[in-house]
């Protein structure tokens, strides 16, 4: 007895035991995922080589997207030319604001209205005209510029800036010897017992060398787009395209590095190098070049500046807003130290950060580690209405990764849309959501196949003449099989594989855009409803209660009543949807925290 309290032996031993089990399990996770990852970019540096990646790409540009364009009959006109749309798009191709379905006439809002009444946004300063309006963006970014620049100025009437991307131009030799001794260095100041976790011997010099050349030549492929009206300036980033494979070499590079006084806490180093290679001097880096358009766009007027991006794009807003906040003023009164990275040397630079209007993330992968995060909510996150809103969706799988086991952690400044299109902020919620969406992943993904066809179901534009019924039947029914092949793992994969396949449809950024679309269809009928509450005292999801007749909800929905706490999980119950009392046990005390 020592304190008044009895120690059992045994127990001790066990949960001793217990421990050390976990933390060789720990352990071996990470030696795995960082063994995996690094050889899954080492066979994309040797397809680089032998030139195979911009094959791949050409492919996919010039035969697998005008082929599902075709099936879908996905094409947008410019210039008197039908121009496919990706195969990111092919499902829901529609890049104009929906009309409400309230009156069949009005658009649910005029983008020339962008940012909108203050007055409408909620609690927490998101407004779901902005969220849709943004989704839309990133939607698009996935498009040829073409494409971006027509949708910006005619279907949205908005000024085209520019279209921004890395410098891909060939280097002379000098300067290729120089890129090659850069990388060098830079790969031998990272931490060395990250590189002992996967080296079973130190490397020679020889073959850190030749490393070096093979990752010389794996030129990041960053893209982002400006646009403005008369109230602000948007910056919105396109995401990993599926054939880019460069694109990919960005994502798993998976190292924690340090930028000391750009970047508080450590980052993933291909986000940061995406944004900001090359590794001379003698070149701009997209951060330089977004930075100084920005500069001018701001200057002499009272615009605001939104920042958004989808998937690695929602990575790169989030390193992006993050360096704005840490070369802002009012960091380095908070922060004082030097900024002596030469990466990011643009005259004005420091007054951007107050220009900021919002910074809103879909489908962001973690980008940092827990002091990163904490900066994002001191900067962003800390005043009356928050800046920066991490939107994500049902059971995606890209905001998961990379595991936490690796040191990244996600700032809490977060958004949930569940999968029958109603969205969350309240952290109790959010969490009681993920655990019924993970335990009923079958469920919910069986009921998915046929509901999208009716609530979520694209419509026929763009059909350029064709039968607009028949062009919805196909765009859903395109939707089905893809989301029937990724759930059985696209046939020959392997269980781990299968399970991670199994959520991605619910990444693609048609997915978040149409659930958005009924968060704006709420807030129209808000707007168009006299005597409610105010709106600036709610949050998102309880805009749906404040109808004075609201019609019966659908049966899929009676789980999800809203108590004082939050969600009742009994109500699982009643749709004869229980996994079994535990299911019960656990939910109720999570929905009434």
């Amino acid at each position: 007895m020592v304190g008044g309290q009895v120690f059992n032996k045994p127990v001790l031993m066990k949960q001793a035991n217990q421990d050390k089990w976990v933390s060789n399990y720990e352990a071996w996770q990470l030696k795995i995922t960082r063994f995996t990852v690094r050889q899954i970019g080492g066979l994309i540096g040797w397809l680089n080589v032998l030139q195979l990646t911009n094959f791949i790409s050409y492919l996919a540009t010039n035969l697998v997207d005008p082929f599902l364009a075709w099936v879908t009959a996905s094409y947008i006109e410019v210039d008197n030319a039908k121009l496919p749309v990706s195969f990111i798009n092919d499902v829901d191709p529609a890049f104009g604001v929906p009309i409400a379905k309230e009156c069949t006439v009005n658009q649910l809002y005029s983008p020339q209205d962008f940012p909108f009444d203050p007055k409408e946004y909620d609690v927490n300063g998101l407004h779901e005209f902005v969220a849709h309006f943004l989704c839309l963006a990133i939607k698009v970014s996935y498009e040829q510029a073409a494409i971006v620049e027509h949708v910006v100025t005619s279907k949205w009437g908005w000024k085209y800036i520019e279209h921004i991307e890395t410098d891909q131009q060939p280097q002379t030799a000098s300067d290729n010897r120089r890129l090659e001794m850069n990388v060098l260095d830079q790969r031998n100041t990272r931490e060395a017992d990250k590189l002992r976790t996967v080296c079973v011997r130190p490397k020679s010099i020889q073959e850190q060398l030749y490393s070096a050349q093979v990752a010389a030549k794996l030129i990041p492929d960053t893209n982002a787009f400006l646009m403005t009206n008369k109230h602000a300036v948007v910056l919105f980033f396109r995401g990993t395209e599926p054939a880019k494979l460069l694109e990919w070499w960005s994502d798993a590079d998976l190292d924690l590095v340090k930028e000391e006084g750009v970047i508080h806490g450590s980052v993933h180093a291909g986000f940061y190098e995406a944004l900001f290679y090359p590794l001379l001097d003698t070149q701009h880096s997209v951060f330089q070049k977004i930075c100084l358009k920005l500069v001018a766009a701001l200057k002499d007027n009272n615009k605001k500046l939104f920042i958004t991006g989808h998937s690695l794009g929602a990575a790169l807003t989030s390193v992006f807003s993050h360096v704005l906040a840490s070369l802002s003023t009012e960091a380095q009164a908070r922060f004082p130290g030097p900024r002596v990275n030469i990466k990011i040397k643009v005259p004005g630079v420091e007054s951007l950060f107050s220009r900021i209007g919002a910074v809103y993330t879909f489908a962001g992968p973690l980008a940092g580690d827990r002091d990163f995060a904490a900066f994002m909510v001191d900067m962003y996150g800390n005043t009356s209405k928050r800046k920066m809103f991490r939107i994500n969706h049902s059971s995606d799988i890209v905001p998961k990764v990379p595991p936490p086991i690796l040191g990244y952690r996600h700032h809490p400044l977060e958004y949930f849309l569940t999968y029958d299109g109603f969205m969350y902020s309240e952290p109790q919620d959010i969490e009681l959501w993920k655990l019924v969406e993970l335990i009923l992943f079958d469920r919910l993904y069986r009921y998915r196949l046929w509901y999208d066809w009716n609530k979520f179901a694209p419509d026929g534009a763009n059909a350029l003449g064709q039968n607009e019924a028949f062009v919805c039947f196909r765009r859903c029914a395109w939707h089905t099989v893809l989301r029937l092949y990724f759930w059985t793992g696209g046939f020959f994969f392997l269980f781990p594989i299968q399970g991670i396949m199994r959520h991605i449809p619910d990444h693609w950024p048609s997915e978040y855009e149409v659930k958005l679309r009924v968060m704006a269809e709420e807030l129209y009928v808000y707007k168009s409803t006299a005597g409610g509450p105010d709106r600036a005292a709610l949050p998102s999801h309880l805009l749906t209660r404040t109808r004075p007749e609201s019609p019966q909800p659908h049966p899929t929905q009676r789980y999800r009543r809203i108590s004082p706490g939050g969600l009742v999980g009994v109500d699982l119950l009643d749709r004869g949807m229980s996994k079994g009392p535990c299911l019960c046990t656990l939910l109720v005390p999570i929905g009434l925290m």
